[in-house]
């Protein structure tokens, strides 16, 4: 495995950026401005011809406002006042409600526009006070600003992302130092085009704050990813800086307001609550439980969010003694499939499908058969009541985003006695951490698995999550396959984004250049 060094620089060269930015401007019917002098004097013009038209506005009803012109005057003949995206981004426009960009052609700095893009925070009341944030129709109310996935297939979880304003992978913050595994599950998450279909459809209206919820963020996260509001990429990252901060606030919120042991996301509540290092896997079950109670009242997205993500499946088992099948009653939903090494199995070393049919979808253990037989064979030896049989389970329902953890740490199992191996470190004792390889491939087969042999559950690997370090404590990193070529992944390390790798980079650890090796912990995959 070659070794490689983490970049942290642009994911485009300078020229590709900014021949990117001169096909915009030439799309709008707007030329660059060559010299540094003239763009200078034009932003000088501009702000004056801004703020005169500003207090000229104000002085007028609003039923006779007029629209601002945003083109310079020529402060000298030689002087070019051509208005460039760069005014935009530096210079406050105010314009007629409905009246276009006259820089990116959108409604972005309107105030009653359909896509308006005016602020990300909520509008502020004249005595500083922030109002009421209401959503609708995915739509922030207040300034018209889209605020989940958009050009999404009604009612459908998609296969292909729609047209965006970028395809290129973006840093998230470490936020506090902790935040690494949320940053790289998300990131695997974030570039599946299923997931975009998913938050587009549902969770359309929301009366709560917009920082106190914890799936209207997200929308929000994965709309700005993919459709930025122009600018260069550090306001870029800091819109994303600022989004992911609400992210944990809105996580928090949800969380803290569970009491029980049931409530949503209770089995991260201490981690979040505390800013605490926590496991990728377990943070995805905690978030997908936060992600239900707020649909709970909405069927179609309840029914979409399953469709999604669970794994839902049945036991069936035969009696050794009578030979009757029994099938149980009810199905088993799981949020993925959790893979366990540790257990006790025939051989160590096994690949992935191998360990889901051993471990994962098989167990041993004592059930009662209720035929004519077997009662009869319980009242005659009552000290061989039940005997230990093999259940194997069937998968009833599959998603459309299989989430799988092989579980790294935990407790080797002795073999003699079937019991937990402790290893004691001094002070607790610690998990041990698996360092086997468990090969996979980019493209997993459960068809065998179905309930229904005739269904094909063939998935794609999306993204990996890696971890390095102990039980205790650790590093997580991700892998996500690129949209500027499927065939790549992308290397995130939270805010530093490396080249794109090949697929087979992807398909066992990761090693820098300082030896640090990181582990495969959760893998992603999308039906196909």
């Amino acid at each position: 495995m070659p070794k490689r060094q983490l970049r942290s620089d642009r994911t485009q060269t300078e020229s590709e950026f900014y021949a990117q930015q001169d096909a915009e401007l030439k799309a709008a019917g707007i030329r660059r401005t060559k010299t540094k002098k003239a763009l200078k004097a034009t932003k000088a013009a501009y702000a004056a011809r801004i703020a005169e038209a500003v207090e000229a506005a104000k002085s007028e009803a609003a039923a006779q406002a007029t629209a601002i012109p945003i083109t310079a005057p020529a402060t000298s003949a030689t002087t070019t006042t051509t208005t460039t995206e760069a005014d935009v981004q530096t210079q406050p426009i105010v314009l007629k409600p409905g009246q276009k960009c006259p820089v990116c052609g959108c409604n972005c700095h309107a105030t009653d526009s359909p896509d308006g893009d005016a602020s990300t925070d909520p509008p502020t009341s004249q005595t500083g006070a922030k109002s009421s944030w209401r959503k609708r129709d995915g739509t922030d109310h207040q300034i018209k600003r889209d605020v989940i996935p958009r050009r999404c297939l009604a009612g459908r979880i998609g296969k292909r992302f729609p047209q965006t304003r970028s395809k290129s992978t973006k840093g998230l913050p470490n936020l506090r130092g902790v935040s690494c595994y949320r940053n790289a599950l998300l990131q695997c998450l974030i570039h599946i085009p299923d997931v975009y279909h998913l938050l587009g459809n549902i969770h359309k209206d929301c009366d709560r704050p917009a920082d106190q919820c914890t799936m209207c963020v997200l929308q929000k996260v994965v709309q700005y990813y993919w459709n930025p509001r122009g600018g260069n990429k550090k306001s870029q990252a800091r819109e994303l800086d600022i989004l992911m901060e609400e992210f944990r606030q809105a996580l928090q919120t949800d969380i803290s307001q569970g009491t029980s042991d049931r409530a949503p996301g209770f089995l991260i509540k201490a981690e979040v609550l505390h800013d605490g290092q926590c496991s990728s896997y377990d943070f995805w079950k905690g978030l997908l439980e936060i992600l239900k109670s707020q649909v709970v009242s909405d069927s179609v997205a309840r029914t979409l969010l399953s469709k999604a993500f669970d794994v839902k499946y049945r036991g069936t088992w035969r009696c050794e003694v009578c030979g009757l099948r029994h099938r149980d009653d009810q199905e088993q939903t799981e949020p993925g499939l959790d893979i366990n090494p540790f257990m006790l199995l025939p051989e160590r070393g096994l690949d992935l499908i191998d360990y889901i049919n051993q471990a994962t979808l098989s167990t041993t253990a004592p059930f009662k058969c209720e035929s004519d037989t077997c009662t009869a064979a319980r009242e005659a030896f009552p000290e061989k009541a039940v005997g230990s049989h093999t259940k194997r389970f069937r998968i009833t329902t599959a998603p459309e985003v299989l989430v799988i953890r092989t579980q790294r740490m935990g407790y080797p199992i002795d073999e003699k006695t079937n019991l937990p191996v402790y290893e004691d470190n001094g002070d607790e004792t610690e998990q041990c951490k698996l360092e086997d390889d468990i090969p996979y491939s980019e493209y997993l087969d459960l068809s065998s698995f179905s309930d229904d042999l005739e269904l094909s559950l063939l998935y794609k690997l999306m993204g990996v999550v890696y971890h390095h370090g102990s039980g205790a404590s650790g590093h997580y990193i991700a892998m996500a396959r690129s949209r500027l070529d499927d065939g790549k992944f992308a290397l995130c390390n939270d805010a530093s984004i490396d080249l794109p790798e090949d697929i087979e980079e992807c398909l066992s650890a990761v090693t820098f250049d300082d030896d640090t090796t990181f582990l495969p912990y959760v893998l992603v995959y999308s039906r196909i």
